[in-house]
């Protein structure tokens, strides 16, 4: 992602990552990090009507309308523009395209290059394990999460697509499909409100050097400068062995972090 926002705890620095997730085309794979996402597909939205060759209007899919208000489709369900049968989704160029629905995983379930996500939801998350998610355009779509996590196209945010945050745990990545972890995000426009991610993770434990959250094992985020990861945990309801749960504090609002009812510290 294009830029960090800084937090303090303990007198240290912490770099943590925005929501924001790196575009990588369909069909393809790549790393990932929180400071630019994890692997995802994107697109670039844009008003009219849908269309065909000879100008003849579009036929509506998922639930659509032959007058769809979105151009070329919609992609938040009930979607429009597209033919029966078929999907509207996000091209290997970044923009929005339909293409056969073919059925796949269910939002937040487990995903790869091989099996795709339903209609109204994409593949996230790492080089092999990824997570479908669900695009958005308000927070009541989300199912008590925010629509407020963004795309990039190599390295350019892709305006006005966004997805539903997670609805999981830092400490052990309940919530995520198998391998992936569960990260802090914010979102870079509008409340700037503070959120959950499934995104990729890496090995990293208790003292490993980091420069991302996806250097360190689920369960783990990097923080500090040099970078280290350390165990996440909930002040409201720790679980430290033998240590202290820590609040990480917005170094702006100098208040504490809180997605929900989850108040994130780190055990140290």
């Amino acid at each position: 992602m294009a830029r960090h926002r800084a937090f303090l705890f303990s007198g240290l620095f912490l770099f943590v990552a925005c929501a924001k997730d790196t575009y990588v085309p369909s069909g393809g794979t790549g790393g990932s990090d929180p400071s630019g996402g994890a692997p995802a597909q994107g697109g670039d939205p844009s008003g009219g009507n849908g269309g065909n060759d000879g100008g003849q209007p579009g036929v509506g899919g998922q639930g659509g309308t032959s007058d769809c208000t979105e151009d070329p489709c919609k992609l938040v369900v009930p979607q429009c523009g597209c033919d029966a049968g078929d999907k509207c989704t996000l091209d290997g160029g970044g923009d929005r395209a339909c293409e056969a629905d073919e059925g796949g995983a269910a939002i937040g379930t487990a995903c790869d290059a091989g099996n795709d996500c339903v209609a109204g939801a994409i593949c996230l998350g790492g080089a092999t394990t990824g997570y479908c998610g669900e695009f958005c355009a308000t927070d009541a779509e989300c199912e008590g999460t925010i629509c407020g996590v963004g795309l990039e196209n190599g390295g350019t945010p892709i305006p006005d697509v966004l997805l539903c945050s997670s609805a999981c745990d830092p400490g052990n990545a309940g919530g995520c499909p198998a391998g992936l972890g569960c990260v802090l995000g914010q979102e870079e426009a509008g409340q700037m409100r503070f959120l959950f991610l499934c995104n990729a993770a890496g090995a990293g434990t208790e003292g490993a050097s980091c420069t991302t959250s996806a250097n360190c094992a689920p369960g783990y985020g990097c923080y500090n400068n040099p970078g280290a990861c350390f165990r996440n945990c909930n002040v409201n309801a720790p679980n430290c062995p033998a240590q202290i749960c820590s609040e990480i504090t917005d170094n702006v609002t100098m208040q504490p972090i809180v997605v929900g009812t989850y108040a994130l510290g780190v055990c140290n």
